[in-house]
């Protein structure tokens, strides 16, 4: 009974250590990442905000453009430049815009994370 009871100790010390550095592994990862993500919901939040506003119809892509940074620099989110990421197109009664870009964020050495970001939207006006 007694050897039984010795196998079920639990972690050596070894085994704390590798699961305090996964814990702070994920930590920094996460520390990194997450305003990325959060940054890119404001930004779809705004666009559809934009697609909302009743003066959409007269708008030509620059003015979105300039409404959409005007929206971002609002909500804190400065030195994003919608041209090279918003792509607009108008046609005959609906307006199509694509939303792409991807950043780059050095997590230690030469390991990077590249985190791509797509959005497509339509709108009838």
């Amino acid at each position: 009974m007694r050897n039984g009871r010795r196998h079920q100790q639990g972690l050596s010390g070894s085994g704390w250590f590798m699961v305090i550095i996964l814990i702070f592994g994920a930590a920094s990862v996460g520390l990194k990442v997450v305003p990325y993500y959060l940054d890119h919901n404001t930004i779809h939040g705004q666009i559809l905000s934009l697609l909302e506003n009743p003066e959409l119809r007269e708008m030509g892509p620059n003015r979105i453009h300039r409404e959409l940074e005007r929206m971002l620099r609002l909500n804190n989110i400065r030195d994003f430049d919608t041209k090279d990421k918003l792509e607009i197109q108008k046609g005959a009664g609906t307006l199509t815009m694509d939303f792409k870009y991807e950043v780059r964020e050095k997590l230690f050495w030469n390991v990077d994370v590249v985190l791509t970001f797509e959005e497509h939207y339509e709108k009838v006006l």
